[in-house]
């Protein structure tokens, strides 16, 4: 049985051997793999790039990713994410992307010189962790090299924001650089302060009494206990005077 289908490029009406009941982007689908106009064609060349690209996504991140000497990245969002970077960049919507995912190094979808969707993922962090030895000292981690590529980190930092040591330390290697700028460590010091809000007592909190005292002695303890890591006040002082206002005490 065969069914007549229209390119939607074109309008040219085709005769395919096809006896199922086609959807309308199933019967555009179709005739566009037949149809021979230029736009047609320039289709099925797109399709095909980003059929590669997600191959390569696929390879890179999961199913070869253990053979390469990398992690498997087993977060399908990710994967999703990536390959939508792939059709954007066919679509020419995008030019390239950079995804720094946590953990598992950075994965970059562009164009090639050719033409082609390139598919790049890096995982080495030598040069990072060499040339921010000293932003990792000043957080709290001691690291020394232990052969070849390998390190060894023999302390950590004494609060971990509830995220364990090893999702700690590669949040904060994803996130520096090879030349050791210091808009990277500002940049790692804002997403630092932004966990550690998260992780603070929240307003209308119920708190005890023994939980209150001991919160204000820890406060007390740290070098600058006056403000939040975002520059936000945490202790207010007021005079006798300014209270008695406030209770319209005095006038």
């Amino acid at each position: 049985m065969e069914a007549t289908t229209f390119c939607p490029k074109c309008g040219q009406a085709l005769m395919n051997e096809d006896n199922r009941t086609l959807t309308d982007t199933e019967a555009a689908e179709l005739a566009l793999q037949t149809c021979n106009c230029p736009a047609a064609r320039a289709w099925r060349s797109k399709e095909r790039q980003i059929d590669e690209a997600c191959f390569n996504i696929e390879s890179l991140c999961v199913a070869n990713a253990r053979e390469l000497g990398m992690t498997e990245i087993e977060n399908d969002e990710i994967i999703d994410i990536l390959k939508k970077t792939a059709r954007l960049i066919a679509d020419a919507k995008v030019f390239d992307l950079t995804v720094t995912t946590v953990g598992h190094g950075k994965v970059k979808i562009g164009k090639s010189g050719k033409g082609s969707i390139s598919v790049k993922r890096t995982v080495g962090h030598t040069e990072e962790l060499k040339a921010n030895e000293k932003y990792f000292r000043d957080f709290g981690f001691e690291i020394e090299p232990f052969g070849g590529r390998e390190y060894s980190i023999s302390a950590v930092p004494s609060s971990l924001l509830g995220m364990t040591e090893e999702e700690l330390f590669l949040e904060m290697l994803d996130h520096l650089t090879a030349d050791g700028s210091k808009d990277a460590f500002e940049l790692f010091t804002a997403r630092l302060a932004t966990m550690a809000c998260k992780a603070a007592v929240k307003g209308n909190h119920s708190m005890s009494p023994q939980e209150a005292d001991k919160l204000i002695d820890e406060l007390l303890t740290l070098e600058n206990p006056y403000n939040c890591p975002h520059g936000r006040p945490t202790i207010i002082a007021m005079s006798k005077t300014e209270i008695e206002k406030k209770f319209k005490r005095i006038v």
